[in-house]
């Protein structure tokens, strides 16, 4: 067989394998459609039941069914699957020397799906809501730590995902590590455009840390005692998680060179664009509260981008191993195969758009203090497509008691989880 025959073959056996493979199949675009059309996320749950992940994307079936379950309120059947999650990333750290030449030759769904930058962030950070919303606070620190080493290992890509700093801050302060809780807070405080929304916990743990504030400090602490005062005994705190509109999705970009190279890149769309407000009220009363969110959107778009370099560093490598398959099929002066070649080697090239598609446009971490008694609060907030206002269960908070709610809503789904309090630790 001659070179170029061999060549071509290798390109249409190349073919077979990106027609066979990659995809994460129908189940969980059945999953996908009855949570965004129908806003039902069990029934969502229950198309992924007989559905076992493996293969190349298993990473991605974990966290959807973990989402959906976690939109669902079922936060321990949440955390099994995000467990799963968490423990095959660990073992990603090396992909295979066949998945590596497969991904040069055909493309990047030939490899197994790690998850961006953000969304390996984002599977410690509904680890640890699940925790808090069934009371294992020692179990969400554990998911905190882990979540703060991926932040550091990638700090400019995750530079603004300020809904999981506040998170771990708030699982120090739960098990009372105090002083890991200021470092936090300092840390954010200095990173965050606006210090506001951090003012009154700083403040607070470096009080209960022993920390007095130095001159460098002074910006941070504008605000004067009274307004940064401790818990008194008879106070209560509600802490709110809530999770508005649809979070982006991957869609691919493509670039056409002469003579017939294709060049496709994934980026991220916007599905939902929420509006920073967030707020609870009770009655006609606005109420109090110290706020922090994280743009979803946004985090994923820089998340990607700072991995642009290996991205558009493999995309190099499989044009030229291309191009010199297409090469040598017309050395032979065979238009048909060489016509052929080039239309398969165009066809294979498609950017890797898979995503967590499940989540949210934008996180917020809201805590208010409250007087004890029977509360009946609504959270209101704007966003496109989506309602003004929902309602909270009423609920009884004694002094020293911390209650948590989870709000999710969507343009076709709303819910509220929670409401069940514990004492301060």
């Amino acid at each position: 067989m001659s070179r170029a025959g061999f060549s071509f073959r290798l390109a249409v056996l190349a073919f077979c394998l990106f027609m066979t493979g990659g995809c994460a199949g129908g189940p969980l675009k059945h999953a996908r459609d009855a949570f965004f059309i129908d806003g039902d996320p069990n029934a969502a749950v229950q198309s992924l039941e007989d559905e076992h992940p493996a293969g190349l994307s298993a990473l991605l079936l974990f966290m959807e069914k973990g989402m959906l379950l976690h939109r669902a309120g079922r936060f321990s059947e949440s955390i099994a699957e995000l467990r799963q999650a968490s423990n095959l990333m660990e073992k990603q750290d090396r992909l295979s020397v066949s998945q590596q030449a497969a991904s040069i030759l055909v493309n990047d769904w030939m490899t197994e799906y790690k998850g961006e930058y953000c969304e390996r962030l984002w599977v410690h950070t509904y680890l640890m809501i699940d925790y808090l919303m069934i009371d294992r606070y020692e179990d969400a620190l554990v998911e905190a730590k882990q979540a703060l080493k991926i932040i550091d290992a990638y700090p400019e890509a995750l530079s603004e995902a300020y809904f999981s700093l506040a998170l771990i801050g708030l699982c120090y302060e739960l098990l009372d590590e105090y002083n890991d809780a200021y470092i936090l807070y300092e840390r954010m405080a200095r990173s965050m455009p606006d210090p506001e929304p951090v003012r009154e916990a700083l403040f607070r743990m470096g009080r209960l840390s022993g920390i007095e504030p130095d001159d460098s400090q002074a910006s941070i602490y504008r605000a004067s005692d009274e307004d940064h005062r401790p818990f008194s005994e008879a106070e209560g705190e509600a802490i709110l998680f809530v999770g508005t509109g649809n979070g982006p999705v991957k869609v691919s970009g493509d670039i056409l060179l002469p003579p017939g190279i294709r060049i496709s890149r994934p980026r991220y769309e916007n599905r939902s664009t929420v509006s920073d407000f967030v707020a609870v009220d009770a009655g006609d009363r606005r109420l109090s509260a110290t706020t922090v969110g994280t743009d979803l959107n946004r985090v994923a778009r820089i998340s990607l981008t700072r991995r642009a370099k290996t991205i558009i560093a493999k995309e190099a490598a499989r044009v030229f191993a291309k191009e010199a398959i297409a090469q040598q099929v017309e050395k032979e002066d065979d238009p048909f195969a060489s016509f052929m070649t080039r239309l398969i080697l165009m066809a294979m090239e498609e950017a890797d758009t898979r995503s967590w598609q499940t989540l949210p446009a934008r996180n917020t971490l809201l805590r208010l203090r409250l007087e004890p008694g029977v509360h009946h609060l609504a959270v209101r907030f704007e966003g496109s497509g989506i309602g003004h206002r929902i309602d909270l269960p009423p609920f009884t908070i004694h002094g020293g008691e911390r209650v948590f709610f989870v709000v999710s809503a969507t343009d076709r789904f709303a819910a509220v989880y929670g409401g069940i309090s514990s004492d301060f630790r």
